[in-house]
């Protein structure tokens, strides 16, 4: 099961699916300015 947002091309940690929404939001910011460098 991975998150389309984040699709193939990151590798699946299970760490993604830590319920604590702040360290969510970090990953998922993180790999929005990874793609945008």
């Amino acid at each position: 099961m991975i998150d389309s947002s984040y699709g193939a091309a990151q590798p699946f940690h299970p760490q993604t699916l830590i319920p604590r929404r702040g360290q969510f939001i970090l990953q998922e910011a993180n790999f929005e300015s990874n793609q945008r460098n």
